[in-house]
């Protein structure tokens, strides 16, 4: 109950937000039909305006929560590149032309701090409060024409800044990026020409050429505009953005070289278990690179004591051996608390820190549980053998944690076909679900069954068999 209370707070929040929004956007467009003094849009029209603004966000918010989008963080970053292109579009009404829009403002900022479907939704969202700014003003200020090609313009606009959401990749580097907004700048350009010269009779083949160099820098120009606000937007909001997670799973980054450097066994499994995590956060359509980093720095809390981790044990000595199966369970539990705080104290995303602490969630460690079983007669208190938890809040944290589980039980197994793995892993996914540990995360039996798959896929091609190589005979 208290989750659906949660999730209601949150529409209302949201919904909330986006009436107050739409309301700002009323008066703005308000605002470009003001002249001689006055407001030239009656209260009926005002009224109108206000009733479409609010239906449009309406739908942003439906589709964001139909695609899991967060309701404050990155609704604030959509809502934001809107403002802020709706503020351009002021600026050309009064001093530009509409060839001047910077509609690949909103898409840009949105693709980079959010995702490819917010970018989308935000895209169509931007292009509606422009038609109606653009409708409202020809229709109330008397001395301003109508032309038939400027929306034609604002169609190239929509049309060149949803190409770049769509073959945007989120492995982009920003010259990539840049490379794609030109080159899509310049075929929009050429599209504008033809426009000017075909829907214009009064412009020739140099003033269509003009409004084609003019919107090649709109398109740099808005681009430029989001290389410098993303990273602003992205402070402020400690947004996890694929650009910054790109350097958090670089090799070079601190954090990783200290784990190969100390913990050679656990940083070999955290790349094992990235690249199984990164496959299914693909598969449910999650952030591939947020999966990822996640998984390389789950384990960053076994860096306090390498050596009591069985994967950094490489001359046969034990060191749990001389203590009390208590006393191992401590050193080994903690480790995910001790990772949170690592994580914390060096600023990294807190969704990183999180996993580092949820992904064993409150289980058990079942090898000091089962041996304590097995050398005492009565019952064993089971509280003293789990991790402390909290359980995964996120679907980022469940994939970690399935993905580490079943790196840790197939590694020295040596299964290599469908038959031997299947069983195997649905066991494991279905014992951490029956064990409550995804309570707390919206991921669903599909979506379980989708990354069981997944994971079975991975292990038949990572686990392979290799040709034994003949030896030579030895010649006489």
């Amino acid at each position: 109950m208290s989750k659906l209370n949660e999730k209601t707070k949150t529409a209302l929040i949201s919904y909330a937000l986006s009436i107050g929004f739409a309301l700002v956007l009323t008066v703005c467009t308000m605002c470009t039909t003001y002249s001689d003094g006055r407001f030239r849009i009656p209260v009926l029209g005002v009224i109108v305006i206000a009733l479409l603004y609010i239906a449009i966000f309406a739908v942003v918010n439906s589709i964001g929560a139909l695609y899991r989008i967060n309701m404050y963080k990155n609704m604030a970053v959509m809502y934001v590149s809107i403002l802020l292109t709706v503020l351009c579009v002021f600026v050309c009404m009064r001093y530009l032309e509409v060839v001047f829009v910077p509609l690949l403002v909103c898409s840009l900022l949105t693709v980079l701090l959010v995702n490819k479907r917010s970018a989308f939704v935000v895209n169509f969202a931007s292009f509606a409060v422009i038609v109606i700014m653009y409708v409202v003003r020809w229709l109330y200020v008397e001395d301003v024409d109508v032309h038939v090609f400027e929306i034609v313009y604002l169609l190239v606009k929509l049309i060149s800044s949803s190409a770049v959401i769509a073959f945007y990749r989120p492995n982009y580097s920003r010259i990539a990026l840049i490379g794609e907004v030109v080159v899509a700048g310049l075929i929009a350009a050429a599209l504008c020409f033809f426009v000017s010269i075909v829907f214009d009779a009064s412009t020739d083949a140099i003033s269509g050429l003009m409004t084609g160099i003019w919107y090649l820098v709109s398109d740099v120009a808005s681009l430029l505009l989001c290389l410098v606000l993303s990273p602003v937007l992205e402070w402020v909001l400690r947004l996890e953005t694929n650009l910054k997670l790109l350097e958090y799973i670089s090799f070079d980054q601190p954090l990783l070289k200290e784990l190969s450097e100390k913990a050679p066994g656990t940083f070999h499994h955290s790349l094992a278990v990235g690249n199984l995590a990164e496959r299914c956060a693909n598969a449910i359509g999650e952030n591939v690179n947020l999966a990822k980093a996640a998984a390389y720095f789950h384990d960053v809390g076994k860096l306090q004591s390498p050596e009591f981790f069985s994967e950094n044990q490489t001359d046969g000595y034990n060191p749990h051996n001389d203590l009390t199966f208590e006393n191992s369970v401590k050193i080994i539990t903690r480790h995910t608390e001790v990772g949170y705080k690592m994580l914390t104290e060096r600023h990294f995303p807190k969704l990183l820190a999180d996993v580092a602490r949820e992904h064993h969630g409150d289980s058990t460690v079942g090898y000091f549980y089962v041996q304590a079983l097995n050398i005492t007669e009565g019952e064993v208190d089971s509280s003293a053998y789990r991790y402390p938890g909290p359980r995964p809040s996120n679907r980022i944290s469940a994939i970690v944690m399935i993905a580490d589980t079943v790196e840790a039980a197939t590694r020295a197994r040596k299964l290599t076909t469908r038959e031997e793995l299947y069983p195997l892993i649905d066991k494991l996914i279905k014992d951490k679900r029956e064990s409550g540990q995804f309570d707390n995360c919206d991921i669903t039996m599909r979506e379980l069954a989708v990354i069981r798959d997944t994971l079975v896929e991975a292990l038949i091609g990572t686990n392979h068999q290799r040709v034994n190589y003949p030896t030579k005979k030895r010649e006489n």
